[in-house]
Parts: C-alpha cells; sequence; structure tokens
C-alpha cells in the first residue's frame, strides 16, 4: 500500500493500513517542521503565508466559513437552483432531548463531510449517500466540566494533507480524515475561553486557534505551538466573532465585545482598531486586500491597511448577523427580519427582502452564479419553523425548504453542489438538485 499524503479521499482505509499512514504522516511533518526551524531566521517563524490567488477557491469547503478570509462564497460550485432531498443524518445525541445542534459541516474535496455530531465525537459521511464511514472520540476529557456536553467547535480540514482539526473541551485534536485516526491533541484556550468556531486552518496548513486572551498558532501535522500573540489583558471583553485573515496573510481581524482589532502576525503588534458600543457579530475580508466588512448591528466597511470607515450601511429593521461575499462585488448581508444585497465597494443597497418580525437569518452562503442559500427561523401560519430559502443574484426566490424546528444554521456547500444544512430538529439535510418536494 502506498503511504502518499492525498488530501482526497477516494476510500475508506482499513484500520491497521489507516493508522500506519497516520503514524507516517504525523513523523514527516515533525521533520518538515524540525526543517523549517532550523532553516528560518526567528522573524519568519510566525508569519503566514497565504497567496491571494488561493484565498477563497478551493474544490472542497475546508472551512466553517468556506476559508481563512471568512467569505462563505464558493466561486467553483453551483448550488441547486431546484430542490430535493438526497439524504438526511439524524445526530446521536449525548442526552436525550437535547435541543440545539450547533455545528457546521466541512466537505473534503472528494465530498467526504465531515462534522462534530452531539455524542461529543467527530464523524465523516459519505456524500453521496450519508453513510457512516467513521466516528473519532476525543480521549482527553481532563479539562471538561462536569456534565457531558458536545464538540463546541466547527471543524476544519488541512488545504493539502488528510487531516481534520476540532477542538473539544478547550483541547485541539488532528485527525486523519481517511480513517479518522488519532494524530495529536494539544491543550489550547482556558475552557470555554474561546468562541464555537474560533479554529481557522491557513493556507500554509498552519492552526490557528482564537482565545478570549491570545492567538495561537500551531505546527499542523505536530501540534507544535508555534507562536502565542496576546490580545487582551480584560477580562470583561470576550471573542465574539471568528478569527479571519488578511489575502496575504500577515492580518488576523479580531471581533470582539470591543470592537474590531487588526493585529500584525509577524510583530504581535496592533494594526489598528475600532471601539464599538455594540460588538462584532460577523468579519469577512474582501479578497482583494483593500477591505474588511463587518457588522455591529450595522453593516461597516473598514480599510483593511488603516481601519479607517469607507461606508457604513443601517440594516434596515433588525440587527445584521452575518456576511457572506459574492462574485461582481456583491455583499450579502442577513439578521433579523431582513437579507439585503450591497455594492461592496459604496455600500449602496443593490436590494432587499424584509420578512415578518419573527423571521430570522442565520447567515448566507454564495454559489458561482450569486445565487444566495440561507438558514435560518421563520413564521408559517401560527407557527415557527427553520427553514432554507434560495434566491437568485436579484433577489428573486427561488425556493425554500421547512422543517419542522425553530432554526437551521447557514448551509455548506459540498463540490458537487450538494447543499449541506444543520437543523434544530436535529438532522443534516443534503438538498439537491432535483424537482422540488420542500
Amino acid at each position: 500500500m502506498s503511504g502518499s499524503l492525498d488530501a482526497r479521499v477516494p476510500r475508506a482505509l482499513h484500520a491497521g493500513e489507516c493508522e500506519q499512514r497516520s503514524v507516517v504522516l504525523m513523523f514527516c511533518g515533525l521533520l518538515l517542521f524540525i526543517r523549517g526551524v532550523a532553516s528560518s531566521p526567528p522573524a519568519e517563524v510566525s508569519k503566514i503565508v497565504l497567496p491571494s490567488s488561493q484565498s477563497t477557491s478551493s474544490s472542497g469547503w475546508l472551512q466553517p466559513n468556506h476559508d481563512p478570509l471568512g467569505t462563505r462564497y464558493a466561486p467553483e460550485v453551483l448550488g441547486p437552483t431546484q430542490l430535493r432531498v438526497r439524504w438526511t443524518y439524524t445526530a446521536q445525541p449525548f442526552v436525550p432531548g437535547y435541543p440545539i445542534w450547533y455545528t457546521h459541516p466541512v466537505v473534503t474535496v472528494d465530498g467526504v463531510v465531515i462534522l462534530a455530531d452531539l455524542d461529543a465525537t467527530l464523524v465523516a459521511l459519505q456524500g453521496s449517500s450519508g453513510e457512516v464511514l467513521w466516528r473519532f472520540a476525543p480521549n482527553d476529557t481532563s479539562r471538561c466540566p462536569t456534565q457531558p456536553f458536545p464538540i463546541s467547535w466547527n471543524p476544519a480540514l488541512h488545504p493539502t494533507l488528510p487531516l481534520s482539526f476540532f477542538e473539544h473541551c478547550a483541547v485541539v485534536y488532528a485527525v486523519d480524515v481517511r480513517c479518522g485516526a488519532f494524530v495529536w491533541s494539544t491543550h489550547t484556550c482556558l475552557y470555554n475561553s474561546a468562541i464555537s468556531d474560533g479554529l481557522v486552518v491557513i493556507q500554509d496548513g498552519s492552526v490557528l486557534v482564537l482565545c478570549n486572551d491570545t492567538v495561537n498558532r500551531y505546527n499542523s501535522a505536530t501540534g507544535t505551538l508555534i507562536v502565542s500573540l496576546p490580545w487582551n489583558t480584560s477580562p470583561d471583553v470576550l471573542v465574539t466573532a471568528s478569527p479571519v485573515l488578511s489575502p496575504s496573510g500577515d492580518t488576523v481581524y479580531i471581533g470582539s465585545t470591543k470592537g474590531l482589532l487588526a493585529m500584525d502576525i509577524g510583530t504581535s503588534k496592533p494594526r489598528w482598531s475600532i471601539p464599538s458600543g455594540i460588538q462584532a457579530e460577523a468579519i469577512v475580508a474582501d479578497p482583494d486586500g483593500t477591505r474588511v466588512y463587518w457588522t455591529n448591528g450595522n453593516v461597516i466597511c473598514s480599510d483593511a491597511v488603516t481601519g479607517k470607515l469607507i461606508w457604513q450601511q443601517e440594516f434596515p429593521l433588525g440587527g445584521a448577523i452575518g456576511l457572506a461575499v459574492g462574485g461582481d462585488n456583491m455583499l450579502f448581508v442577513t439578521g433579523d427580519m431582513a437579507l439585503m444585497a450591497l455594492d461592496s465597494r459604496k455600500g449602496a443597497l443593490l436590494w432587499s427582502n424584509n420578512y415578518s418580525s419573527l423571521t430570522y437569518w442565520e447567515g448566507a452562503t454564495v454559489d458561482r452564479a450569486n445565487n444566495v442559500f440561507v438558514g435560518g427561523d421563520l413564521w408559517v401560519g401560527n407557527n415557527s419553523t427553520g427553514a432554507v430559502m434560495s434566491l437568485d443574484r436579484k433577489g428573486n426566490p427561488l425556493w425554500q425548504f421547512n422543517v419542522n424546528a425553530n432554526d437551521c444554521l447557514p448551509p455548506t456547500l459540498a463540490p458537487d453542489g450538494t447543499l449541506l444544512v444543520v437543523c434544530n430538529d436535529l438532522n443534516l439535510y443534503a438538498l439537491f438538485h432535483g424537482s422540488s418536494n420542500g
């Protein structure tokens, strides 16, 4: 059997074969890390290389928000314009009747779906059928609370190696995606000191973990800490948004209850900060490297280099929650009672769809045609229902899928166009091209 480190998953490996390959993977990673430390000057150890040409283009959905820039934009994939349910996977609850399942699936280049299950395991599903390929149970519970609880962070995938990363009880794990074999684990933030999607895998393969006091970067093949960047000393300031990187990879943007901070990764010093009376809910770095979009109830565009305000757009009804970029300088905004599209250069309103006071859109996903797919909660008749809705680039509805639950999360778009949606009826729905039955 070949020991090739292919990021694709063409078939499930036998347990012994997978464990053997995982040991080889970790050993090779250790050699590369030692070589890198020996050959690089100290000033370069913490530098991240993220080519802008690769920042949003990927054959898979490798991060909770697609890429390190947080774009939620799949420029190579066309999502379903009509609808059928391809398959459904039901969560394995760790406590009977546990009502909330909060995970964003990631997808390998060959379409294997990886997500955190409610029984505190990482599970891999065959993308074409939903068949369970493997499960991985965290083996370090020393930092867990006395009561059991599910995996709290979303998984992320390495851009080239067959590795998936996730956090459980303030321990970061690396798992071989070919069969779920353990590769490494390391303690990170203090328990409950980071948000549920605060882990990002950078284009160079290192893992960035955002805590309430530091940003920690780890070697992805070994789990070795490369650098820890302090960004906050106040116990009253908490992380409120996923970490986002600039296309060049030299700046990390941090959203908190204090506002928005841009930190230079090489020097560990702030580039700029924007105090805000309301916490930063979402952050997206524009792929051209000139602008950063973020929300604090309204939508704000800041200069990526200086932090200077470029434009600000009020959200029409409730507060703005989610952001996604698309092609042709389009920016999509979701939140309470509305979904709107803006011109990302000037903030001009392109269109806005308003809904009832009981509607809440969690976030959006954008495909190559600028079709938008949103998940959330809306009012149908006398009942609240979880829903997924698709609109074209002009805001015209294409289809809607309702479930018997009070919320659906922003969808993940797989390489073959399957839309993956986690809803609070504890089901993961795979929605695919076909005649409508939603």
